[in-house]
């Protein structure tokens, strides 16, 4: 299953002078479908309009909330019975051609929705990826359009036999995978890496965090390297379409393993399964 709406429509087609396209000037959003919800979907809409403000693409909530609720009633109809990753993608919408956005017109709202990948319950084997993350502190912690260093990384690690790896800074620190947040617990503390400089500030990771702030486990950002997620008691990555998934091994290192992994998982489900009540 596997379709394309724009702006609430049927229209299948962007515009030639799309943004997203020319210059990947846009954000996006990916969701999880739980046959009769989106899963954790105020953390994603938080995250979509902050990035607009942050950008200066003049996103109305109410334009974009009318657009959800359109692709709301056709999954309802449609989708009913499934799992589907669902992405919502914000593309700045100019009359003029040229980077400079003066003059903006409404954003082109698309939505891609497909079978969402069934998730593992077996421990991810991670690579290291060659490619770093470049330093840029203005686009840290967006959903942005721009996605090469990930594109790439994704290649080089596939050449490698890896379907994912940590990316890093050039001098060092641990960011993310290719397509998830990462937790390393360190003496009984969940440590997930500053995203200042660069990085997805993902909707798993934020809800991780507000769950560490109301005592359910005890977390922190900091600067991870990767001796200390070879070290550490255990390792565990993020995503919205996978949820937490255990790091069994990195660059066919074998790590640690740890019963907090499985209570996290739990929390993670049992609140998954009050948000579908």
């Amino acid at each position: 299953m596997s379709w394309v709406l724009v702006h609430g429509s049927d229209r299948q087609t962007l515009a030639p002078n799309d943004r997203a396209a020319l210059y990947g000037d846009a954000l996006f959003e990916t969701l999880l479908w739980a046959q009769t919800h989106f899963v954790l979907a105020p953390l994603h809409w938080q995250r979509l309009l902050s990035g607009a403000a942050r950008l200066k693409i003049t996103l109305d909530p109410q334009v974009l909330q009318a657009f959800v609720t359109d692709i709301e009633a056709t999954l309802k109809t449609q989708a009913s019975d499934r799992f589907c990753a669902v992405r919502f993608s914000v593309h700045r919408s100019v009359d003029a051609r040229g980077y400079a956005f003066n003059d903006q017109t409404t954003p082109e709202l698309v939505c891609l929705i497909n079978t969402a990948p069934m998730s593992s319950p077996r421990p991810v084997d991670l690579g290291v990826s060659p490619i770093h993350l470049a330093r840029q502190p203005l686009l840290a912690g967006l959903k942005h359009a721009n996605r090469l260093e990930q594109v790439m990384a994704s290649q080089s690690l596939a050449d490698q036999g890896y379907e994912d790896g940590l990316m890093c800074l050039e001098t060092g620190p641990v960011v993310c995978t290719t397509r998830a947040n990462v937790y390393a617990l360190i003496d009984d503390v969940w440590h997930t890496p500053l995203l200042n400089d660069a990085g997805v500030a993902g909707t798993r990771r934020a809800w991780f965090l507000q769950q560490s702030e109301q005592g359910y486990w005890p977390a922190k950002e900091s600067e991870l390297t990767l001796d200390q997620l070879y070290q550490a008691d255990a390792v565990m990555i993020s995503n919205a379409l996978r949820g937490f998934q255990e790091v069994g091994s990195i660059s066919g290192r074998p790590l640690r393993s740890s019963l907090q992994i499985a209570g996290v998982k739990q929390r993670y489900t049992d609140v998954l399964a009050l948000e579908a009540c």
